[in-house]
């Protein structure tokens, strides 16, 4: 009997028929998860996706209405801009694409990106934002990924490539971007161009678009545009991708552009300098661009020609077909200096459905005041906001007293210091190492231009940026002020008043005007700058005590000409000045009592700035008695409103000097010829009579006198305003109660 081979043992769904052997096979399972060839082509894109940055793609969800040029406008630029990318030249190039923060870079790059597109050669587009929602568009190391998986999509030919190094590298996207460019950029359009590895005739094709013996247009897919540079997170990684690119060029097999848009930060402009200078590389400053007048004018106008077809306010409205006027549009033009993004910021505001944009118009021209809620500088606000930020905190004090100078130079309103806003002499002034404004100033470069000479001028390339700076419902915690800068000018004009001695010569014709005499002597123009600056400056010891002292000298001047026969023409000049003094010392003077005991404490207790107001005051009166000047009466009013709400507290130093002054003044004012008192009805003199017990202080004689003078005064005035036919309400009832003041009909605050 022949042996049992048991072949089968133990075997599961085996049916024996005959000589038929059938096996059921139950369902297979892949208990090791290896993936079908399809799956295992879809793990590296899937890899190569996670490293991508979304919302940096040209046509991004997350970029749903990305700056673009409005028609007409930037046609030449586009015209450069296309021609580079199209050029028959066998080597790969780059172009850069500058200009300060808001001229329209983005919108040209887009713009160029999009229109290309379309005709087939564009290879890649990344564009960078730094605040984006993910953080993933302000990554120096999504650009490269983009690229690659956007090359896949255009040259499917490279996917096989890819896949295999994504596969076999698993630490591919560890690296360095240059080295992921490498790996999964550079190998893969060398693979695909060699001739050996595909047919010459198929590859030619793909790359170039056409066969090897068509001489047709080329469509090569080989524009990268890189945008927005400078809004990567990281100035060294900036740098770094620029080498990465230069270093690229070189190797490419094929004419690859890169299109590069950036602000023209120091580093950025330095990297070109340095990198690009054995490579083709052109250049196009949006700040130099010789069209830019026109082309705002026409975008302009055609935002404005949209409002009046669809806004609410103004649809089917024939009259209003020329508005706005070209006067209008000239000062709209003047706004936006060269920078484009004031315009769309502004035009957006004005073309909102929810208001009137002949109101909203106004308040962009300052016509009208902005409503409280508007924000018609949104936009503008944050950029200006994030490029202030990027200055260092422990810098940023010395940084806006930098810009106030600058700020200064530009108004034109101190041109007797001779400003000017040339590092060198910025440096000098503020007492800064050499060196330090170009180092301070670098982080707002995209805002102004450095000049290459530490002589040259400092320019500021954004119109509106000094109107942001200085209103704090816009800048907020970033608002500029001026006090210190006003104080470092005071000093210097101190320095060189007493390089001449403060003593404005006298001249003795009697001919001779004020205006002449300001005209012919420096020293007149010198103490009025030292006061201009003194009053707008943050009022230091220091400063105080050099007023006190420039007041002693003014009072030995006015006593040299009243003690003069005939008075010489500078003593109004002289009083008026003195006023100035006085009024500026107690103006500074009324919160700061404890800092200041040396000076507003004495022996005898009255202060030594109480003495020197004093005696000014009892000068200036004695100036107006001699000879009625409706000059000098008209500037001791004007000086002394800063102090009418603490006059009417009494409270402080400040509050006892001005009542000491306005005693004087008001005995001065009755005292003067009819004329000028009618001059001086309406004004503020007649708040320093509101309240008798701090003019008429004791029952002596001279005050009893003075009461009476008072209130021949008031009656005067009262007569006055019955013969105008003033019919004023609040006027009326203000006249009553000062009469009942002074005739002690008054319940509240009986007279003496």
């Amino acid at each position: 009997m022949a042996a049992t081979t048991e072949i089968f043992t133990n075997a599961a769904n085996v049916a024996l028929t005959n000589t038929q052997v059938t096996v059921v096979a139950p369902a297979t399972h892949n208990y090791h998860n290896h993936p079908t060839p399809s799956e295992q082509s879809l793990v590296p894109l899937a890899k190569l996706y996670r490293h991508c940055a979304p919302g940096a793609f040209l046509n991004s969800a997350e970029r749903p209405d990305p700056p673009k040029c409005s028609p007409k406008t930037r046609q030449k630029l586009l015209v450069e801009t296309k021609g580079f990318a199209k050029a028959e030249r066998p080597t790969s190039s780059a172009m850069w694409l500058t200009g300060s923060a808001g001229s329209g870079k983005t919108a040209l790059s887009q713009t160029t990106a999009e229109q290309l597109k379309e005709e087939g050669y564009v290879l890649g587009c990344h564009f960078f934002f730094r605040s984006s929602k993910d953080g993933k568009r302000s990554d120096g190391h999504c650009w490269v990924p983009n690229l690659v998986h956007e090359m896949v999509q255009i040259l499917p030919e490279t996917l096989p490539y890819i896949e295999k190094i994504i596969l076999s590298n698993h630490l591919v996207f560890d690296q360095q971007p240059d080295g992921v460019l490498e790996e999964l950029f550079l190998k893969p359009l060398k693979a695909i161009t060699t001739p050996k590895r595909f047919s010459f005739r198929r590859t030619f094709k793909i790359i170039f678009g056409r066969s090897s013996t068509s001489t047709s247009a080329t469509h090569i897919p080989r524009l990268v545009v890189i945008d927005g540079l400078d809004e990567c997170k990281s100035p060294e990684m900036q740098v770094h991708i620029l080498k990465t690119i230069a270093n690229v060029i070189p190797k490419l097999p094929i004419p690859i552009r890169f299109l590069i848009a950036s602000r023209p930060e120091t580093h950025i402009r330095a990297a070109m300098n340095d990198l690009f200078n054995h490579i083709p590389l052109h250049r196009i400053n949006l700040d130099e661009d010789q069209d830019i007048r026109k082309d705002l004018e026409g975008y302009y106008h055609d935002r404005f020609s949209v409002i009046r077809r669809n806004h609410p306010s103004l649809r089917g409205r024939e009259a209003y077909q020329t508005w706005p006027s070209q006067q209008q549009i000239e000062a709209l033009i003047i706004k936006s200096s060269t920078q484009f993004i004031f315009a769309s910021t502004v035009m957006n505001y004005i073309s909102h459905r929810g208001g009137n944009p002949f109101t909203r118009l106004d308040v962009v021209l300052g016509i009208k005041v902005r409503p409280q809620k508007d924000k018609p500088y949104l936009e503008l606000d944050i950029l200006y906001r994030i490029i202030l930020l990027t200055v260092e905190e422990d810098d940023r004090g010395v940084v806006f007293l930098v810009l106030s100078f600058i700020y200064f130079a530009g108004k034109g309103e101190y041109p007797y210091l001779q400003l000017r806003t040339s590092p060198e002499f910025l440096e000098e002034l503020l007492k800064l190492e050499v060196g330090d404004v170009p180092r301070l100033l670098d982080p707002l470069v995209s805002i102004l231009s450095l000049p290459e000479a530490p002589s040259g001028t400092i320019k500021m390339l954004h119109a509106s940026f000094f109107d942001y700076l200085c209103n704090p419902d816009r800048s907020e915690d970033l608002t500029m002020s001026f006090e210190r800068a006003h104080e470092v000018m005071a000093w210097r004009v101190f320095d060189e008043g007493e390089r001449l001695g403060w003593q404005p010569s006298e001249v003795r014709s009697s001919t001779t005007t004020e205006s002449d005499v300001l005209a012919s002597n420096r020293d007149y123009v010198v103490l009025d700058s030292f006061l201009l600056h003194a009053s707008r400056a943050n009022m230091s010891l220091d400063l105080m005590l050099a007023l006190f002292a420039l007041e002693q000298s003014i009072t030995a001047m006015m006593q040299n000409s009243l003690a003069k026969v005939s008075s010489p023409p500078n003593q109004p000049w002289l009083a008026d000045r003195g006023s100035q003094i006085n009024t500026l010392l107690v103006s500074k003077l009324g919160g700061h009592l404890s800092c200041h005991d040396d000076i507003v404490s004495g022996p005898d207790g009255l202060s030594e700035v109480e003495r020197h107001q004093q005696e000014m005051a009892n000068l200036i009166v004695q100036s107006i008695t001699n000879g009625p000047d409706e000059s000098i009466l008209a500037s001791l009013i004007r000086q002394l409103r800063s102090g009418l709400r603490r006059y009417r507290t009494g409270s402080g130093l400040s509050g006892k000097v001005t009542n000491n002054i306005s005693r004087l003044l008001v005995r001065a004012l009755v005292r003067a010829w009819h004329p000028t008192r009618v001059m001086f009805y309406p004004t503020d003199i007649l708040l320093l009579l509101q309240d008798p017990a701090r003019v008429i202080r004791t029952s002596s004689e001279a005050d009893l006198k003075c009461g009476k003078e008072i209130r021949e005064f008031i009656r005067e005035f009262s007569c006055q305003r019955s013969v105008s036919k003033i019919q004023d309400n609040d006027s009326v009832m203000f006249i009553i109660d000062l009469e009942r003041r002074w005739m002690g009909q008054s319940a509240e605050r009986p007279y003496i």
